[in-house]
C-alpha cells in the first residue's frame, strides 16, 4: 500500500479504525467533507500491468447511510495516467461504474449501513468484467480500458466508508 503521491505518513494516508470491522477488530476508514474530496487517497499496486488472463478483486465495504463511497482501478503506471473504471456508491443507495471513454458501464443498487462483499471477476483476455455484490451478480460489461495496474481508494466529498479484507488474485488463464 502507498498513497497517490507516494507519500506515506502524510494526510493522504488512511486512518485505521477500530469502530467497525468485517473481520478482526480494525478496518480502513475513509471520510471527507472537502469540496473536491481527499486528502485521503490510498493506492494498492497489483505489481504489474495486466492485459490478459483472469483478475479477481474482492473486498468488504461499509458505506454509512446517506454517505458516499468510491474506488477506481488504474489501467497504467504511474497512477493518474489512465483510469480503467470508477465505482461510485451514491448517497441514495445506487451505484454506477463509469469510465471516460465508455460512460456508464453498469449501474444498480447496494445496501447501505452494512458490510457488503464486492467482487470483480475480470476476464481480460475476453474483455468480460463482472461485478458481484454479496455473491450475487450485479451484471457484466466490456471495458475499452481493458487492463489493470492498481486500485485507488479515495475519500470523495461526502464520503464515510470502511474497507476490510482486501484481496486479489491473478491467473494467466482465462475464465
Amino acid at each position: 500500500w502507498s498513497t497517490w503521491g507516494n507519500q506515506p505518513g502524510t494526510s493522504q494516508d488512511v486512518q485505521i479504525s477500530n469502530s467497525k470491522a468485517h473481520s478482526g477488530t480494525k478496518s480502513l476508514y475513509f471520510s471527507s467533507t472537502a469540496q473536491n474530496g481527499g486528502p485521503v487517497d490510498e493506492v494498492l499496486s497489483f505489481g504489474s500491468v495486466y492485459t490478459t488472463g483472469t483478475f479477481v478483486y474482492e473486498m468488504y465495504m461499509f458505506v454509512e447511510s446517506n454517505k458516499v463511497g468510491y474506488f477506481n482501478f488504474q489501467s497504467k503506471n504511474p497512477v493518474g495516467t489512465e483510469w480503467a473504471m470508477d465505482m461510485n456508491f451514491k448517497a441514495n443507495g445506487t451505484f454506477d461504474i463509469i469510465n471516460t471513454v465508455d460512460g456508464t458501464l453498469l449501474s444498480g443498487t447496494y445496501k447501505q449501513n452494512q458490510w457488503i462483499n464486492i467482487k470483480m471477476n475480470i476476464n481480460l483476455s475476453g474483455n468480460v468484467w463482472e461485478l458481484f455484490l454479496d455473491n450475487q451478480s450485479a451484471g457484466k460489461f466490456s471495458n475499452s480500458n481493458n487492463q489493470l495496474a492498481s486500485l485507488d481508494l479515495f475519500a470523495m466529498s461526502g464520503s464515510s466508508f470502511y474497507i476490510d479484507d482486501v484481496k486479489y488474485d491473478y491467473s494467466s488463464y482465462s475464465l
